[in-house]
């Protein structure tokens, strides 16, 4: 497995078809995580307006509400984010005299007396709306008021614009919160662990809302994605200060490599991290330790490849609009043992107001936990020891180490 730099890297990497194991039990965990008011008791309405006023602002617009029923099935609400079957929605109205159609484009959610906390539309898939809070305080008044509806259009319209960039542009709605750093939580599983029924059992308790204040990553196909790649890693031992690893994998669809660094003294939970796509690069395998030469004036101490099949199941918050990964993945390399882990991760962030690091961590610690307690329920064989795949590289190339 270990070979000196300009050593030519294997084309082949061994398959990664599992022997065959029972099906899971299925069992879900109980979930101790943070819920909000679902609208199950007070009605929310959705404010109609034109469109294009969220895009500039629409003097003298026609307005309408439509209230929504209560209980109110199907509606997921949080602090951040709130989520609106289409079946609920009643239809947009048009103007017989060729004026601009009414569309639900905000949302209010009861509050305190005569006071409702704003949220916007996002997302639409089809089935269901998305709507995220606005910064601000919340509005007054009674909908039945045609000057008051015309007030919050107004108001509300303005502070969607003062955020237009992210809301308005749908490669912009995601903001990285942790940015330059990886946060997650290893579990090494049994072999012979069947991570594709892991993966789907996990996504089934998502959809069924047995984690109290999360959905499935709304508008990302279901929340369910999946990835199968070659990744040429190299150790980075000197100095102290760039320890770990430069990997490079390459595109899928299309020339060049991604380019992953990772720096961290030990296995860890935090870890630096940057993520590099580079189409110009066409090193052939056997050159990239000179790449990394001469593009980050390092030696790699060696190097290997491994092949890694990956099933993620994307979590959405509706509390906070963090997204985290709950992952199965599945790792081979020539000479060298299966590793198959799960992994809880930070992903990104879906929401216009500040989130601080001790936030995004503590779900990442309520996730873990559920995590753990599914492995557990289901008699998953694991430990949870945040073995990264260096070390697992590492020690069949140096057993013990």
């Amino acid at each position: 497995m270990t070979f000196p730099p300009g050593t030519r890297l294997p084309d082949a990497v061994p398959s990664l078809d599992p022997p065959g194991r029972p099906a899971l039990t299925k069992t879900a965990p109980a979930s101790t995580c943070r819920t909000d008011d679902p609208m199950n008791t007070k009605p929310g309405i959705i404010l109609y307006a034109p469109a294009a006023i969220r895009h500039a602002p629409l003097p003298d617009t026609c307005t309408s509400v439509h209230v929504l029923p209560v209980p109110a099935d199907g509606v997921h609400g949080g602090a951040n984010a709130v989520i609106v079957p289409a079946r609920l929605v009643r239809a947009a109205e048009h103007d017989p005299a060729g004026q601009p159609s009414l569309q639900p484009v905000f949302l209010l959610r009861p509050a305190a007396r005569a006071s409702w906390l704003p949220y916007t539309l996002m997302s639409y898939t089809g089935d269901d709306l998305l709507y995220i809070r606005l910064p601000g305080p919340p509005v007054h008044g009674t909908p039945g008021s045609a000057d008051c509806r015309a007030q919050w259009a107004a108001d509300l319209s303005a502070r969607h614009r003062a955020h237009r960039g992210q809301l308005n542009n749908h490669s912009s709605w995601f903001r990285n919160l942790l940015p330059g750093l990886e946060a997650e939580y290893k579990f090494t599983l049994s072999p012979g662990t069947d991570i594709w029924d892991l993966a789907t059992t996990t996504h089934q308790h998502v959809r069924a809302e047995t984690i109290g204040g999360w959905i499935c990553g709304h508008g990302n196909n279901g929340g369910f994605t999946q990835g199968d790649y070659t990744s040429h890693l190299f150790a980075i031992t000197r100095p102290a200060s760039e320890r770990g690893y430069i990997a490079f994998m390459p595109a899928i669809n299309g020339p060049g490599y991604v380019i992953r660094r990772k720096r961290y003294p030990r296995d860890q939970m935090l870890r630096r991290e940057e993520l590099t796509q580079d189409p110009r690069l066409t090193a052939d395998p056997a050159d990239l330790p000179q790449v990394i030469r001469d593009r980050y004036g390092l030696t790699p101490a060696w190097g290997a490849t491994y092949r890694r099949v990956r099933y993620n199941v994307m979590l959405e918050s509706l509390r906070t609009g963090h997204v985290f990964s709950i992952m199965y993945d599945r790792c081979t390399a020539e000479h060298a043992a299966v590793l198959a882990q799960a992994e809880v991760e930070y992903v990104r962030s879906r929401t216009l107001r500040t989130g601080s690091r001790r936030q995004i961590l503590g779900q990442l610690s309520e996730l873990r936990t559920w995590t753990r307690d599914l492995l557990a329920s289901n008699g998953i064989t694991h430990a949870e020891d945040q073995l990264s795949k260096l070390t697992w590289l590492r020690r069949q190339a140096r057993p013990g180490g």
